[in-house]
């Protein structure tokens, strides 16, 4: 969490992580994961690859990507051999899921900065969280950042179920009820629905 005030006022700028952040960073540390690109004394440690050329996307590209080869670099194999394009597509699935949760959580930030600042501003001599006007404004976005949230925390339980009992489908049928090039808007409406 950022805090860029102290309780009197001065800009301070500092920057708050979760307790588990730490920890992980702890974990990390310990087992020299910080410095494997330098410190890895394997043959291939440091994996070379070449470009092969760079994608020309029209609309996108800031968005890079490139179609690579790995020469002589050192790899472990992630599925069954033969299978990597299914194993993939596996794992493809499952960025969505991430994209998604990031999404609803850059929408719960941005409402608590918003009534933050509204908590902490004023105009015509009253609190902007206490004009009804505003207040309506903050209640919508909570409403929206909320729908957003659910339905992330439906496609994660989807997604767990999955795992539990791959033959149930359940991951295809929230993808289903959520194609990929779904719009922002039409993620709160689904949200909406899906808290009733």
């Amino acid at each position: 969490m950022l805090h860029t005030h102290d309780a009197a006022g001065n800009r301070i700028d500092e920057v708050e992580f979760h307790p588990a952040w730490h920890a992980l960073m702890a974990i990390g540390t310990a087992a020299g994961v910080h410095s494997l690109a330098w410190t890895d004394e394997r043959s291939g440690a440091r994996n070379p690859f070449l470009l092969q050329r760079l994608k020309d996307k029209p609309g996108n590209r800031s968005n890079a990507s490139a179609e690579i080869e790995y020469r002589g670099s050192w790899a472990r194999m992630v599925g069954e051999e033969g299978r990597g394009v299914a194993t993939i597509l596996g794992m493809f699935q499952h960025t969505r899921l991430d994209a998604a949760v990031s999404a609803a959580a850059i929408m719960r930030q941005a409402v608590g900065l918003a009534i933050h600042h509204c908590d902490h501003r004023s105009a015509f001599q009253r609190r902007l969280a206490d004009q009804p006007l505003m207040r309506a404004v903050l209640a919508d976005l909570v409403l929206d950042s909320t729908a957003a949230t659910m339905l992330v925390m439906r496609l994660a339980d989807a997604f767990c179920a999955t795992r539990l009992d791959p033959e149930s489908g359940i991951a295809a049928q929230a993808y289903g009820a959520l194609p990929p090039d779904t719009a922002l808007p039409e993620i709160i409406a689904y949200g909406r629905i899906a808290a009733g």
